[in-house]
């Protein structure tokens, strides 16, 4: 079978528009605790504009929200479970699903929380004449 000249253009028109189209989509797969700790040790959990969490090596958990103070907290595994802690705000585990960079940490009956886990960790310094937080690239955590 041939495609006219027209086919063919509308055929690339519509590549050009929808380029994911025609790309397998990457599954989402549940992560073992192991696998857990060494996709997030040392790494950035965000949605790329309105939060992030770093996990530092020794369970430390650095988190800011857009409009809020960063806050310090921790972070553990149980079982096949990411657990995290930050006082008076949460302490919860998720069982966790990536597909990529790509991450949805899942627990029953609320929706999941979607992100992207990010190789460059990034934390944050107070000073009281600053009035916003500055961000540091910590290199340590970044490598690797």
């Amino acid at each position: 079978m041939s495609l006219a000249p027209a086919q063919v253009w509308v055929l690339v028109v519509l590549a050009c528009i929808f380029p994911g189209a025609s790309a397998r989509a990457e599954v989402l797969q549940q992560l073992s605790g192991s696998q857990i700790r060494t996709r997030f040790i040392g790494n950035m959990l965000t949605d790329d504009t309105h939060w992030r969490e770093t996990y530092v090596p020794g369970g430390k958990l650095l988190a800011e929200e857009t409009g809020s103070e960063a806050s310090v907290g921790s972070w553990r595994i149980d079982s096949n479970r990411l657990c995290k802690m930050r006082p008076a705000v949460l302490d919860e585990c998720y069982a966790v699903w990536v597909a990529g960079d790509r991450v949805e940490l899942r627990r029953p009956k609320y929706s999941p929380l979607k992100g992207f886990l990010r190789r460059e960790s990034l934390v944050t310094r107070h000073s009281s004449s600053a009035p916003e937080p500055q961000w540091l690239f910590v290199a340590a955590y970044a490598s690797g």
